[in-house]
This record gives structure tokens, sequence and C-alpha cells, in this order.
């Protein structure tokens, strides 16, 4: 016999495998494949809402603060964070440059931001398949950041929380 409350933790690390899947075939530029995606369970989800909360207070970010409440009630969290390089696509201009090779190295390829947006959708759509309450959260990626659980290479980043419950946690904030 298997009670649906010690299930939940399965289904999450079910919907966050479909979920990775989801992104990883998402469309990319050129067939690039730039992403990296962590499943973060258990104690782990704490430190980075302890490092959220840390963060949030040096930089004075209240919703900082709220996120990581939100954490407290979450299974799980998947990371998705894209690489940079450039696409060396003609014409693009996306970044404000008229080729790839003048934009300086420290400004990001307006590609790698729109392929990470097509891969939180493909992802977010196999969340809500599996029934998964989640949102975009930008503070517990930054969070994965300073603490360096991402590659060095990881540019640009976003964290899905994940939650089952009969009210979603990531709303009705206040």
């Amino acid at each position: 016999m298997i009670r649906e409350k010690e299930s939940l933790s399965e289904i999450l690390r079910n919907a966050a495998y479909a979920m990775m899947s989801r992104a990883r075939t998402a469309p990319k530029i050129k067939g690039l494949d730039l992403l990296e995606m962590i499943l973060i369970e258990g104690k782990e989800v704490q430190k980075i809402a302890d490092e959220i909360v840390r963060l949030g207070t040096l930089a004075d970010l209240p919703y900082y603060i709220r996120d990581a409440q939100a954490l407290e009630k979450t299974g799980a969290i998947l990371l998705i964070g894209s690489k940079d390089t450039q696409r060396d696509l003609d014409q693009c201009r996306l970044c404000g440059y008229k080729e790839c090779s003048l934009k300086p190295d420290h400004a990001p390829c307006a590609m790698t931001a729109m392929e990470l947006g097509i891969a939180l959708g493909s992802a977010l759509s196999a969340a809500m398949d599996y029934g998964i309450d989640s949102r975009l959260m930008l503070s517990a990626a930054k969070a994965a950041q300073s603490l360096g659980i991402f590659s060095q290479k990881v540019h640009t980043a976003i964290a899905l929380p994940m939650s089952i419950s009969s009210k979603n946690i990531y709303f009705d904030r206040s």
C-alpha cells in the first residue's frame, strides 16, 4: 500500500526528470546544447533558502526574503542555467551590435536568454502535465550561482521551485 503523502518526493523527482527532458529537447539555435540542469532536494533546498535570505538582506531586496519563505514549503528545485557563447548569426543584432565579433566579452548573447526561455517554457509544460505547482524564481538561481552549484560557465539561470499541495504556495503572496 502506498499512501499519497509518502510518494510526493518520488512524484516530484519523476516530474523533474520529465522537466529536464523537455528542456533538453527544446529547440536550440544552431543546435548548440548549452544548458546545465540540477535537481535540488531535501536539505539542499534549505541551503538555497538561507543563501537567498543572505543575498536579500545584503542588497535590501524584500522579495528575496519572501521567496526564501516560499521555499520552506517547497519539495524540490529544478535549476536550469545556460552557458553563454556567440552564435555568429549574420544580421542578428539582437544584442545591439552589428556583428558578434564587435560585442564585448562581458555582454551576453541575446540568444542565450531566448533559448533559456524556450527551455523553461518546455520544462514548465511538463510540470503542468504532472500537476506540479511552480514558478520562475530568479532569487533561487542567484543563490545557487552564489553557492557555486552551477559550473563556472553558466551565465544565465532561473530556478523552478516545485510543490504539490492543495493550494499553490507560490501565489497569493503579500
